[in-house]
């Protein structure tokens, strides 16, 4: 951790660096992994009759899964340079993401709301029936926000700790 202080980095091509290295290796294998579904999907769909689209999927998880996913590396970002470790990391993280679990009520089985500032969004219905929940974008959108304010405040952190 030191070592990594005493080289001549600015904190803002460190940070952001680390962070596409990181998300962008997820995002590089849930690329072809989501299109080889995709096509599966589509394959099967079409046998079966139902009017299927290449985006169906797609759009699902460029809006949804992508901006979460980069919430979830500034997330880590931030706590692991926070207290200069990963492994505080990782039970708060653990708990954000299951924080958005859904219930189960005896009367109507598993329900499921979308709660405010969910990490990931959940589908309550069938997977032939999705329909977008209601909230969902607004997590979206602040899990844009939240992750633009985090890594400029991973810069921050970063900055003032090479510093003094």
């Amino acid at each position: 951790y030191a070592l990594i202080h005493a080289k001549s980095l600015c904190g803002r091509n460190y940070i952001i660096g680390k962070m596409i290295a990181g998300v962008g290796f997820v995002y590089a294998v849930i690329i072809p992994l989501t299109f080889i579904i995709n096509m599966i999907a589509m394959r099967v769909g079409k046998s079966y009759g139902f009017r299927v689209d290449f985006w169906d999927i797609w759009k699902r998880v460029i809006i949804l899964d992508f901006p979460s996913i980069l919430l979830t590396g500034c997330l880590m970002m931030f706590i692991a340079l926070l207290f200069r470790s990963i492994m505080p990391a990782i039970p708060a993280l653990l708990l954000y993401l299951y924080s958005n679990m859904g219930t189960y009520d005896s009367s109507s089985g598993y329900i499921y709301k979308v709660k405010p500032f969910a990490l990931f969004v959940r589908f309550p219905m069938l997977f032939s029936e999705l329909t977008m929940p209601r909230g969902a974008l607004w997590n979206v959108c602040f899990a844009c926000v939240l992750s633009a304010v985090l890594l400029a405040a991973s810069v921050v952190l970063w900055e003032r700790r090479r510093g003094g």
